[in-house]
């Protein structure tokens, strides 16, 4: 397996954020640090950390991948799918954008 899309979802609300990585463990790992420490860098999504707190978060794996190409094509859709729209926290609508 090459790699995962991925959501942290708000069980208050069912809004989330959309990525991808290859290795899934350690990226909820960089999220959780961040937003712990107020310091992600998705405004849309720390406000509503702070505002509900870690508990009110799931961090999940909605489909796995093979390679990296398909990666970036499934997160693509996923990002033309659902940004802009209220309940979606991402607010760059490219997947070859860093964060």
């Amino acid at each position: 397996m090459s790699g995962v899309i991925y959501k942290i979802v708000n069980l208050v609300t069912s809004s989330f954020y959309v990525g991808s990585s290859n290795r899934a463990s350690t990226r909820f790992v960089t999220h959780r640090n961040r937003l712990k420490r107020n310091k992600h860098h998705c405004a849309h999504l720390q406000a509503a950390w702070n505002k509900y707190g870690a508990s009110a978060f799931a961090f999940v794996v909605v489909k796995e991948l093979e390679t990296d190409e398909a990666l970036f094509v499934e997160e693509q859709k996923w990002l033309d799918e659902h940004v802009g729209k209220e309940y979606c926290y991402n607010h760059s609508k490219h997947a070859d954008t860093p964060f």
